[in-house]
């Protein structure tokens, strides 16, 4: 069984004069949003193989703070900059045999629409969260069951978790 963690960055600053949009950094509330994530994931024995980032400063940012924890290089991949679906699946597919779970950190639209293409399944309490708009400092854990990366296929996948930061700071 193969595992992806697909995670939207955090909450950055919108309006930034002279900034372009790959420079914009996390706020304070994107800070605290990937500090509720780190902290279900490692409150969850949760283990991450391999990370892979867009190369924009707030996905960036957004990675080390959530998977500090895991002490594994993330690994920034301009690909993954206002990409499409396509393009997360293609770099799935060719990931290394040996790694069984991945996380994905990236942008709007490219990471519902990834979600939308892979799901094909979702517990019943999580079937919305699929049609919904995918929040910032959202992650969905997705459940393969293959033995491969390159048999990845449409709708294959079950959702197993969609976790969303404002849902985690109610039970702080």
């Amino acid at each position: 069984m193969k595992i992806i963690f697909l995670l939207r960055h955090a909450s950055a600053n919108q309006f930034q004069e002279n900034l372009e949009d790959h420079e914009k950094i996390l706020n304070n509330e994107g800070k605290k949003q990937s500090e509720l994530i780190a902290k279900w994931l490692k409150k969850n024995n949760f283990y991450i193989d391999c990370i892979r980032s867009s190369t924009a400063k707030r996905a960036m940012e957004t990675s080390k703070i959530v998977f500090d924890y895991l002490k594994i290089p993330i690994v920034s991949e301009k690909a993954l900059y206002l990409c499409s679906s396509t393009e997360i699946l293609d770099l799935l597919k060719n990931l290394d045999e040996k790694l069984n779970s991945v996380a994905v950190v990236g942008h709007e639209p490219s990471i519902s629409e990834t979600l939308k293409l892979l799901v094909g399944d979702a517990r019943p309490d999580l079937e919305n969260k699929i049609k919904e708009a995918y929040p910032t400092g959202g992650l969905s854990i997705i459940n393969l069951n293959i033995e491969k990366w390159i048999e990845l296929k449409e709708k294959e996948g079950t959702l197993d978790a969609f976790l969303e930061p404002e849902d985690l700071e109610k039970y702080e």
